[in-house]
């Protein structure tokens, strides 16, 4: 043009130019819980069994185990965790480790925060114990999205701690 200008136009066999982000974020916590005996101390034969059930398809927690492959190499591999069996031979408590419960932006169905209830129940009997006349406890975890690539991940307010006493 010979009024300065230029004139740019899209040649014909050229094709759009498209970006597209995608937005994800992740975070996670462990649950842990206590098992107390009253009027003696933990003896062989001893087993409780510790249940966890999710609301509403609420993630279960996983733990890590090596298993041995078809090639019989060992490989490590995360299990949805729905029990935990404790069997204490001596002292008068003992840790109960319900894994890692791992959360994803999917999780929380286009909401900024989200609670998932889980509800833990104690079962097994022993000989001479009275199991804790409240055998489950209804745990509360609170996912937020910090809007940085992370969940923040807590346990509710108004969650039950996780401690049963024989």
């Amino acid at each position: 043009n010979q009024d300065g200008s230029l004139d740019v136009a899209l040649a014909d066999d050229s094709e759009a130019v498209d970006f597209v982000n995608t937005y994800n974020a992740n975070g996670d916590t462990t649950l842990s819980g206590t098992k107390t005996i009253e009027g003696r101390e933990f003896q062989a034969g001893d087993k409780w069994t510790f249940n966890i059930s999710a609301a509403d398809g609420a993630p279960l927690p996983v733990k890590t185990e090596t298993i041995t492959n078809d090639e019989g190499e060992e490989e490590e591999t995360e299990v949805e965790v729905t029990s935990v069996e404790i069997e204490p031979t001596s002292g008068t408590s003992e840790s109960i480790d319900f894994g890692t419960f791992k959360y994803t932006l999917e999780d929380l169905d286009g909401e900024d925060s989200k609670t998932f209830v889980y509800t833990i129940t104690e079962s097994g009997t022993v000989g001479g114990v009275t199991n804790d006349a409240d055998d489950d406890r209804v745990v509360k975890i609170t996912v937020t999205d910090n809007k940085d690539g992370s969940l923040d991940v807590a346990l509710a307010d108004d969650s039950e701690e996780v401690d049963f006493v024989n």
